[in-house]
């Protein structure tokens, strides 16, 4: 077994718990606010509840005022009154005048209100008084519930309180798993990868397996709350059926959401709890040997699924960039390889596929996480990961399960790895060899060769254009909904949605429209970018002589995985081109072929 020196830097280890600390202070004003407004609303919808049964009587107005708050952007107002009440003979007086307290520009309620008890207050006429019979001293002139206030309390403070939660729980877990780590490379200090647990068990699970908790938590939460309003407000709604159509569209997403965890779910049925199991003896594995081991499933279901799934290693690096005093991280596949043929059999621990996968050197060892958002190298993390995952056009096609693996150092007698999927390290790009058609498809790009010698590089936009549909018809449903609000009380917040609405749609319009190409003339030598936008289409025309290079960038991210366009950067300008292509090593390969072929 080889000996490494530890990955963690002093510093890094001084600033852990500081770290860590900072983390939980910077989560907790959000949870706090969070749970202050979100109790607010709980409030209202409690007292609104019980004063549907509150006996009526009526009240004289003393007083009425509209009180008008002005902020930096916005102007909220807020009526107050005062009026006296009799009560099993005794007289009470009371301020109370809805379920909400304070100042609010949710519509137009407040002002609705302030005009029907200031005329009341002119013409000298009562007004309906609910009483507590219980205390009677507790009154009010308004017990509807007010829909659009209640949304806020919850959505916002929901969002607000699960925001803070999620940081501060991070970061007393880090600040717990941080302490641990320490004490065990004091222990340890030329052995790192002894700092996890189940490396040092031999049993990695699944980093995907919080997919599921993750999205079932939030659509737990979302459900809870907006169905709790929805059939809360139903009385209210029925008077107001516009209305209504906006405060159902959050259960509706609600809905959408169990869908989701519906899927996720039937997708992990197919193949059960899978985890990756190894000689702890072996640990930790080499470059240029062998990563050995075993994918256990707890569903037999893997042994008949195996002409859908493709096993293989990859090697990803989470580049953290800085500029001025914004950062950004994109996470590049180094390193892919993936073979099909499986041949899982049943054991007694489950469906067991053994795995054994040559490690290509050239690469950085594993890095050592230091716990949530504190990372012991600040550029550039490196992770090599044991992945199962479906093979395309298959019902497995969005299934990938991965196993983070140790790998650190170089075998004596390195085994060469294979390339077969046309990946050999940071060198492949420069290997000179053409893209195959299937790693073309897989990129997401269609090469057409013209008789006249120009070579066309054409995106396919699949999945542009899924998205884009999917834009379009959240935009009509959005609009549907915004339509029904203006024929409300609140004609301007309405149209105001209305235009939101379309602003998305006119976006997904743009995507499912959107048309990129590269033509390539070596006999003019010539690049040529050709991009469509709703019918309108641009070009630009870049010689040899003038280009400097041709790199693959990423600044849009799908499902957590990133997408890449190609950056051309040359003495007459720069340009981006073929959008939305899926994997780093292909994208640098079709990069430098591309400019090979315009050089030549």
């Amino acid at each position: 077994m080889i000996k490494r020196t530890s990955t963690e830097p002093s510093s890094a280890r001084n600033s852990n718990k500081s770290g860590f600390g900072c983390l939980f202070l910077f989560g907790l004003p959000f949870l706090l606010a969070g749970l202050f407004v979100m109790g607010l609303g709980v409030k209202s919808l409690w007292i609104g509840l019980a004063a549907a049964d509150w006996p009526e009587t009526q009240a004289t107005l003393q007083r009425v005022e509209l009180e008008t708050h002005h902020g930096d952007d916005s102007v909220s107002y807020e009526v107050v009154a005062e009026y006296s009440y009799r009560w099993d003979g005794r007289e009470y007086t009371n301020d109370r005048v809805g379920l909400t307290t304070g100042g609010d520009n949710f519509g137009d309620w407040q002002q609705r209100t302030y005009r029907e008890l200031d005329g009341a207050l002119r013409a000298g006429e009562t007004v309906p008084c609910y009483v507590d019979p219980e205390n009677p001293g507790d009154a009010l002139l308004k017990r509807e519930l007010r829909p659009r206030a209640l949304m806020f309390y919850f959505m916002f403070g929901g969002v607000f309180a699960l925001i803070g939660g999620g940081l501060g729980t991070s970061g007393l877990i880090g600040a717990a798993r941080a302490k641990k780590r320490k004490a065990k490379l004091a222990q340890n200090p030329d052995q790192p990868w002894l700092l996890r647990d189940d490396w040092n068990a031999g049993v990695v699970k699944a980093n995907e397996r919080w997919e599921f908790a993750v999205l079932l938590g939030f659509a737990a939460f979302w459900n809870g709350i907006s169905w709790t309003v929805f059939i809360a407000m139903l009385d209210e709604l029925g008077s107001k059926p516009n209305m209504a159509w906006m405060v159902l569209l959050f259960p509706l997403i609600g809905i959408g959401l169990l869908v989701g965890v519906f899927r996720l779910w039937r997708r992990g049925r197919m193949l059960g709890q899978l985890e990756f199991r190894f000689d702890p003896e072996l640990m930790p594995f080499e470059k240029g040997g062998q990563v050995v081991g075993t994918i256990v499933g707890s569903s037999p279901k893997l042994q008949y699924r195996e002409d859908d799934l493709e096993l293989g290693l990859v090697v990803e690096r989470v580049v953290t960039s800085q500029r001025g005093n914004q950062s950004s991280t994109s996470t590049q596949v180094a390193y892919s390889h993936f073979e099909g043929g499986l041949d899982p059999t049943r054991g007694v621990r489950g469906t067991e596929l053994p795995v054994r996968l040559v490690a290509p050197t050239g690469y950085e060892d594993t890095t050592i996480e230091g716990g949530a958002m504190i990372k012991f190298k600040a550029n550039t993390d490196t992770h090599w990961r044991v992945r199962l995952q479906g093979k395309p056009k298959t019902a497995l096609e969005k299934f990938k399960a991965s196993f983070d693996v140790p790998v650190f150092g170089d075998a004596a007698h390195p085994v060469e790895a294979a390339v077969s999927d046309g990946v050999a390290g940071d060198s492949a790009a420069e290997s000179g060899a053409a893209l195959a058609d299937e790693d073309l498809e897989r990129l997401g790009v269609r090469r057409v060769a013209s008789m006249d010698g120009t070579v066309t590089y054409m995106r396919t936009g699949k999945e542009l254009r899924k998205f884009g549909f999917w834009m379009v018809a959240f935009a009509v449903v959005m609009m549907v909904v915004g339509a029904g609000i203006a024929n409300d009380d609140a004609g301007a917040f309405g149209y105001l949605f209305c235009a939101g609405a379309s602003l998305v749609g006119i976006v997904g319009i743009g995507m499912i429209s959107a048309r990129s190409a590269l033509v390539v003339d070596p006999r003019a030598g010539t690049l040529t970018k050709i991009g469509q936008l709703l019918g309108i289409r641009r070009q630009k025309v870049i010689s040899a002589a003038a280009l400097q290079s041709v790199e693959p960038d990423s600044n849009t991210e799908v499902n957590g995985e990133p997408r890449y366009h190609l950056a051309i950067r040359s003495s007459e300008g720069n340009a981006n081109a073929l959008g939305w292509l899926k994997e780093h090593h292909l994208a640098s390969r079709l990069a430098k072929q591309i400019e090979r072929e315009v050089r030549a």
